[in-house]
């Protein structure tokens, strides 16, 4: 799991776009992790 990507910065009206990017973020974040980190993180 990598924890040093920082976080997308997301526009005030919230559009699509920002919504693409957090998924991509929390991709790139969890796409090594072991099923037990990544249920671990979906506690937060």
């Amino acid at each position: 799991m990598i924890y040093d990507i920082p976080k997308p910065r997301l526009s005030f009206e919230f559009t699509i776009d920002d919504i693409h990017k957090f998924s991509e973020w929390n991709y790139e974040r969890l796409k090594d992790s072991t099923p037990e980190e990544r249920s671990a993180e979906s506690c937060y």
